[in-house]
């Protein structure tokens, strides 16, 4: 089994200029951010340009078990916490959240990517499923590629996030149907009901609660869940992409996981790391691990 490395395009509206001190300095657009980064066990190579910072999230990183030990971002100069970020041809709305997020995860466009050539490629219709789907950004780029999506979260505030990203991007309003509610509550009533899908993307968090206080538990649930998944692909399945940003979920249980679940249906397993480089070095960061099922070998990442 190969450990497949995906990193974001060099040069792209997203970089990783500094890292260390468990810290790290990105490029958002035209925002400067550090951010905590607790596998930066190395010492900053630039400090010097970690003064140009325009905001600094101070606290702690998420724990492994899903806690958060909370903190606030120190804005440095006087942009507004919201801006506006560019992938190819569509454009997303940034924050800064309370948890150190942005709304954006630029390690995840090598994925972006696939979804987008995938279902340039299939026959239509291509209906996707977008699960812990939070601003919409992976279904905004689904639409946008032809795709009908349900993109589900339990947080209304992240759907009204992703709607207005949709909105930006003149993606048509029957082109995603917007779902409020528990992801194994709406997985289950769609197995009952005998929808099916041609693609699922799965986000999950490590820890979380559902719309009318579920609890979602990565180690716990993701098993079944994934059953549950694969009983909805339809017959002319292209692909599932999991990707997790648990610590302890290495690309070889994600393996292990998508080769259990997905064996009857044949296909190919492809896993590895989500990295981002940092510029001008030869350090990178790894941010997440995936695994993605694809029906076809030419449909592979």
């Amino acid at each position: 089994m190969d450990i497949t490395q995906l990193s974001p395009a060099a040069g792209g509206a997203y970089q990783l200029l500094d890292s260390g001190d468990g810290r790290k300095l990105e490029q958002f657009g035209d925002r400067l951010l550090v951010r905590p980064e607790p596998q930066a066990l190395w010492r900053p190579e630039k400090p010097e340009w970690w003064q140009k910072a325009d905001a600094i999230f101070a606290g702690k990183n998420e724990d492994d078990d899903g806690g958060q030990d909370g903190g606030q971002w120190q804005l440095k100069t006087n942009k507004p916490d919201a801006w506006l970020f560019s992938h190819d041809r569509l454009t997303f709305q940034c924050r800064l959240s309370g948890f150190r997020h942005v709304g954006v995860f630029p390690e995840q466009s090598p994925q972006w990517q696939w979804l987008e050539r995938v279902i340039n490629a299939a026959p239509k219709p291509v209906r996707v499923l977008n699960l812990f789907a939070y601003t919409g950004v992976a279904s905004v780029v689904a639409a946008a590629a032809g795709a009908h999506v349900t993109h589900v979260d339990s947080a209304k505030k992240a759907i009204q996030h992703a709607r207005d990203n949709a909105q930006m991007n003149n993606v048509a309003a029957d082109k995603i149907r917007w779902i409020c509610d528990d992801v194994r509550k709406f997985v289950g009533r769609e197995v009952r009901r005998g929808a099916v899908y041609e693609m699922i993307i799965l986000d999950p968090p490590k820890f979380g609660r559902g719309a009318q206080g579920e609890v979602w538990k990565f180690f716990e649930h993701i098993h079944e869940l994934m059953i549950q998944c694969e009983s909805i692909l339809s017959d002319n399945a292209l692909g599932l992409c999991l990707t997790s940003y648990a610590l302890r979920a290495s690309s070889l249980s994600l393996h292990g996981l998508l080769h259990d679940v997905m064996a009857k249906r044949g296909g190919s397993i492809v896993v590895g790391e989500l990295v981002v480089p940092q510029k001008n070095s030869s350090r990178a960061l790894s941010c997440a691990n995936f695994g993605i099922w694809s029906a076809h070998d030419k449909l592979r990442p």
